[in-house]
């Protein structure tokens, strides 16, 4: 029983040994709405809407202006304050940013303001300013690291559902999207897929193919992204026994990505990416310069009506019966006009609605991803029927690894470089899972409906290079080795990402390399234990429902499955530390068994829970 205890907290501290750096709270900005600068006058303009935004710097964006009028941006540490800020022009989407350095403000509050220059209805221009921003910055964390296991801490709300399902059961849509996207990296999937396996002929190779279509809204700071996307997989497996398979693949998949600031907006959008596929080439049609042709065909058709009319009034048919035959004949056609006109109305007022949805989702594209994978997998399957003819426990493990190549590309706004990301990595994972399933898949044209639960280990290692599109040309703006691990446990899961500078390591290594060559321990691992590694772990839950169905004969497998799930994630914690810290910390794991054993506590419970 000791050797067992034993093994069991060793086991925890493996899996957490390296999630147990303490971390920090990076400076987080919290925003509320303020009336602005009592020093300026100027006249309030509801179409102006000051916002935080940026995703590596943080800048005041100022929306709903004209394309090229001029722009301003002050901000100061008080409202009666002298103002100060930067003055620009409103790019082609009607937006003007400043960056604004936080570091200044530490520890305070500054307020900002947007301001446009307009020309009044006397002609005069006027000054209108937008909504004032009064906004509180965290003191900067100390460099020093604090001699606890903070990170062990799980942070998730247990009773978070609960509000996502009142707003369901009342209709709130929009809701509904604000409760289960509350926090950065929360997601929301829907996917389907399909596969196709054939059996070659007097052998146990497997060729077929898979393609998948999915759409997902998921919460990036305080924006919500939503992709729209699909993926092909040219597929091979062996299948060297019953419950035993290997297989591997390359696959290609796409993505449309979109960025919205607000549930409400995610709404809009989707409505408008559904017309997209319901009606592609109305959609595709949908502009403000066929609308114009559209109104100015109408227009002529009314100038040809009136000329009508005018000619009727002018009487230059004197006989009485052909006048009442043109009375007749107008009559007729002033009725079909009236009811075309009606139904012209109509489609004219749809074409508007078509055109706005056209361009209000045109207008929030962000950019789009590209994948290409190499996948392969070795799985383990134990079934018996032990709980009657149709339900059985199963027993299973995975092990699986992979190469990855993405290419991100960001769509620029405001006065935000283009942005281009590309990331090779490859990654591995092992699952093994246990649960109790309706029906089975190899044995006969059955459908497979289960529970159970999952642990599950998957580390991916890449490098991520950055450019930047500046005046139409691509410079590079950094380069990163990242590192992600997850951890998959009954209840919960845990990211942590491990991020190094490309350039810091390289250099750092190369000082360690030639301390080592001149026989110097000392710089050795002096120039190792300079490495800077910046460091976040995220906690999450996720509730999927995975509905599957199959069919094995004659050598032809088919499958079709979806998944549905909910990501409930909580706050992001994260800081930079050296290598001879976590050096340090992971030494100290064996001092920390109280932290680890609360750390094993919360993870039984959430499991519990579920």
């Amino acid at each position: 029983m000791n050797t067992q205890n034993t093994a069991k907290k060793m086991l925890v501290v493996a899996m957490t040994a390296a999630a147990g750096l303490c971390q920090q709270p990076a400076p987080q900005v919290v925003a509320a709405r303020a009336a602005g600068f009592a020093a300026v006058a100027a006249t309030q303009n509801p179409l102006l809407e000051l916002r935080l935004a940026g995703r590596e710097t943080t800048r005041l964006e100022l929306r709903g202006g004209t394309p090229g009028a001029p722009a301003q941006i002050v901000l100061g540490r008080q409202r009666d304050a002298s103002p100060a800020g930067g003055s620009g022009f409103f790019d082609g989407f009607g937006c003007f940013s400043v960056e604004v350095n936080l570091a200044a403000y530490a520890g305070g509050t500054f307020v900002g303001q947007g301001f446009a220059v307009a020309p009044a209805l006397d002609g005069s221009l006027q000054l209108f300013a937008s909504n004032g921003l009064e906004v509180e910055v965290p003191a900067a964390a100390p460099a020093a690291p604090v001699a606890d296991f903070s990170l062990l801490r799980i942070e998730l709300d247990p009773r978070h559902g609960d509000a996502a399902v009142q707003n369901i059961r009342a209709g709130d849509f929009v809701g509904t999207l604000g409760v289960l996207l509350n926090s950065s990296g929360d997601t929301l999937l829907a996917k389907v897929q399909g596969k196709v396996m054939v059996l070659v002929p007097s052998t146990p190779v497997q060729v077929g193919g898979s393609v998948g279509y999915s759409a997902q809204i998921s919460r990036d700071g305080d924006d919500y992204l939503v992709r729209i996307g699909a993926e092909v997989a040219a597929l091979c497996g062996v299948k060297a026994a019953k419950g035993v398979g290997v297989e591997g693949g390359v696959s290609l998949g796409a993505d449309q990505i979109h960025r919205f600031a607000s549930p409400a907006e995610v709404a809009r959008g989707l409505f408008g990416l559904a017309l997209q596929q319901a009606l592609p080439n109305v959609m595709r049609a949908a502009s403000d310069e066929n609308l114009a042709k559209v109104r100015q065909l109408r227009a002529r058709v009314a100038n040809l009506f009136a000329a009508l009319e005018a000619l009727r009034a002018r009487r230059v048919c004197r006989l009485p019966a052909l006048e009442r035959a043109l009375d007749a004949a107008l009559g007729a056609a002033r009725m079909a006009y009236l009811r075309a006109r009606r139904v012209g109305d109509f489609f004219e007022g749809l074409a508007s609605k078509l055109v706005a949805e056209a361009e209000f989702v045109r207008d929030h594209v962000d950019g789009t991803e590209v994948r290409i994978a190499s996948t392969g997998e070795v799985s383990l399957e134990i079934g018996g029927k032990k709980l009657g003819d149709t339900i059985g426990a199963e027993l299973g493990g995975k092990l699986s690894g992979g190469y990855q190549l993405t290419v991100r590309t960001f769509q620029g706004y405001c006065e935000e470089a283009t942005r281009v990301e590309l990331t090779a990595s490859h990654a591995i994972a092992a699952s093994f899972a246990a649960g109790v399933k309706l029906g089975d898949l190899t044995d006969g044209n059955s459908a497979a409906l289960g529970r159970g639960i999952e642990v599950s280990m998957k580390v991916t290692r890449g490098v991520q290079q950055v450019w930047e599109r500046r005046h139409g040309a691509l410079e590079a703006a950094g380069t990163s080795i990242v590192i992600v691990r997850e951890l998959g446990l009954p209840g919960f899961g845990r990211q942590t990402t491990f991020t190094f500078d490309a350039l810091q390591l390289a250099g750092q290594g190369l000082s360690a390399v030639t301390a080592a060559i001149d026989r110097d321990a000392g710089a050795t691992l002096g120039a190792l234990a300079g490495i800077e590694v910046a460091v976040s772990v995220q906690d999450r839950r996720i509730a999927a429902l995975e509905p599957e169905f199959g069919v094995e004969n004659t050598g032809v497998t088919a499958m079709v499955g979806g998944e549905f799930s909910w990501a409930d994630c909580g706050p992001e914690r994260s800081t930079v530390w050296s290598l001879s810290q976590v050096v340090e910390r992971l030494a100290d794991v064996e001092a920390r068994a109280t932290e680890v054993a609360e750390f094993a506590r919360q993870a039984v419970q959430l499991a519990q829970q579920n």
